[in-house]
């Protein structure tokens, strides 16, 4: 689990936390109880793990997360796999062209990009074009080719959160 954690929750009178702290020192009318995290819940596709909570127990204090779903702009990566089949759902790119580019052969308006951009950045664009193992949303060449297709930065997050599902 990810959550920083310090070892002791104080709860006041009315069994509510009052801090957490990381000695059991407490005043009057306080409690001191250890603080134990459950381990982070798999998590499905579209989905992030939420902000902690807590739960006191007769004996401790429980810390947990559970799954939520993520809001488009905290999806920041995709497999290549799920690029190309959001592309083809969303009518972004033909079949054929998600097949040609499973092959290896980028479709055209991605081969327009990169034959603008200075000689020296294309190579390393096509390369990061053809097959990637995961997209980065905030990739230079991804933000380009959404620019290029008229795509704005709200529907570049909103397509990454949708594909991120299949």
């Amino acid at each position: 689990m990810s959550i920083q954690l310090h070892a002791y929750a104080i709860i006041n009178g009315d069994g509510i936390i009052a801090r957490f702290q990381d000695d059991d020192t407490v005043s009057e009318g306080e409690t001191a109880l250890p603080v134990v995290a459950d381990p982070d819940p798999a998590v499905g596709p579209g989905e992030r793990i939420g902000s902690p909570s807590y739960e006191v127990l007769n004996d401790r204090v429980r810390a947990y997360r559970l799954p939520r779903l993520a809001e488009p702009h905290e999806v920041v990566k995709i497999t290549f796999a799920q690029l190309l089949i959001g592309l083809v759902a969303e009518g972004w790119i033909t079949e054929a062209e998600g097949d040609g580019w499973l092959a290896g052969v980028l479709p055209a308006p991605v081969i327009a990009l990169i034959s603008t951009l200075p000689v020296e950045a294309r190579f390393p664009a096509k390369a990061r074009a053809i097959r990637p193992s995961e997209v980065i949303r905030n990739d230079p060449l991804v933000e380009m080719l959404g620019a290029y297709q008229g795509k704005t930065p709200a529907q570049l997050d909103q397509f990454f959160a949708t594909s991120s599902a299949y």
